[in-house]
């Protein structure tokens, strides 16, 4: 994921070419921890308890990059696609830190209120 922001200006005048190379690149980096741990065990930990919502929500966003960027070619489609694989990604890391998923939960809570929040401002403001 760290290489993958060398990338970054490819997101701006080349967003599908950058959407392909960033899902390939998760890709690898989940393959990775399959040669790790092996593939039996890696399949066991991703869809037991609660890892199983992100990794379902995962290979989603995976074929929904994929699909936005290659055939339907719609710019933000594809940012939302790469957005849920980031979301994806991170939560699924935090599952494996004792507590990492509880702390960032309580750090976004507020957070996530002031925007809908904010959101719900301006959609009133609107009408």
């Amino acid at each position: 994921m760290g290489l993958s922001t060398l990338m970054l200006p490819l997101l701006v005048f080349k967003p599908h070419k950058f959407a392909v190379a960033y899902t390939l690149g998760n890709l690898l980096m989940m393959a990775s921890t399959i040669f790790l741990v092996g593939p039996k065990q890696q399949c066991q930990n991703m869809w037991t308890g609660n890892r199983a919502l992100a990794s379902c929500a995962y290979f989603g966003s995976v074929i929904g990059t994929i699909y936005a960027a290659l055939f339907l070619r719609i710019y933000l489609l594809v940012l939302f696609f790469i957005a849920v694989q980031i979301g994806c990604v991170v939560w699924y890391a935090l599952s494996y830190i004792p507590f990492g998923r509880q702390l960032v939960s309580k750090f976004l809570k507020p957070i996530l209120k002031g925007v809908s929040a904010l959101f719900s401002k301006l959609a009133k403001d609107c009408h």
